[in-house]
């Protein structure tokens, strides 16, 4: 399960939101673009917590970023690695949680 930091390097959250934002625009995705949360993770490998069928992934911790954005009523997951482009997570890994809500990565 990815965990979530708050000593993470701060990277400009503002490149990260305009990265989302254009590819929103080319997704032909049109609205004010809200940022629910983001949030400083580390994953357990390169997919980011959302990996794709047939895709082969590095096996190593990767430091980067989940920004939860709204556009209308829709939502929307990104990830970026510390370095990199966002990927639009579609079919996010279930977090595992305590049973009180709380995801066990941030206990």
């Amino acid at each position: 399960m990815p965990t979530t930091s708050q000593d993470f390097p701060t990277s400009d959250s503002s490149q990260r939101l305009e990265a989302v934002q254009a590819d929103l625009a080319e997704r032909g995705v049109t609205g004010e673009v809200v940022v629910v949360s983001s949030t400083a993770m580390t994953w357990n490998d390169g997919s980011l917590g959302c990996p794709q069928p047939g895709q082969q992934y590095t096996q190593a911790l990767v430091q980067g970023w989940q920004m939860i954005v709204t556009v209308g009523d829709q939502t929307y997951d990104y990830r970026f690695a510390s370095a990199g482009a966002p990927l639009l997570c579609e079919s996010p890994l279930p977090q595992v949680t305590d049973g009180s809500g709380v995801p066990a990565s941030a206990r």
